[in-house]
C-alpha cells in the first residue's frame, strides 16, 4: 500500500505510527511518503523495515524492499462486525426503553 501525505513538525511522527497500525490490523505491507513528516516502509508484521525523518536529515532519499505478499487477518476477513453488533445492540435497546417509557 503507498500513503503519500503531508505532515506538520507538531504531529512527526504520530501519523506515519498510527498507519502502520493500519497495516498491521488489514495485514497488508506500507509505504508511508511523507512530506515535511517520517516517511516510513513497514511489512505486514508491522516491522520498520527504513524511515528517513525530513527534519532530522539531509539526504531526502529513503530505499526500501518491501515484500510483495502480506496476509489476510482476522480483521480484515470479519471487519467492523463487533462495531455493527454494538450499534445493533443500542437501538434495541433504545428501543427497548422508549416502549417501557410509554406503558
Amino acid at each position: 500500500m503507498l500513503d503519500p501525505s503531508n505532515d506538520w513538525r507538531a504531529i512527526d511522527p504520530w501519523h506515519t505510527q498510527m498507519a502502520s497500525f493500519r497495516a498491521i490490523e488489514q495485514g497488508f505491507n506500507l509505504i508511508r511518503q511523507t512530506s515535511q513528516g517520517l516517511s516510513a516502509a513497514f511489512d505486514y508484521q508491522g516491522r520498520r523495515l527504513a524511515a528517513m525523518d525530513h527534519y532530522e536529515t539531509t539526504d531526502y532519499a529513503m530505499v526500501s524492499q518491501v515484500p510483495t505478499k502480506g496476509v489476510r487477518t482476522v480483521y480484515a476477513r470479519l471487519g467492523d462486525w463487533f462495531a455493527m453488533v454494538c450499534l445493533g445492540g443500542l437501538v434495541l435497546l433504545t428501543v427497548l426503553s422508549l416502549r417501557r417509557k410509554r406503558a
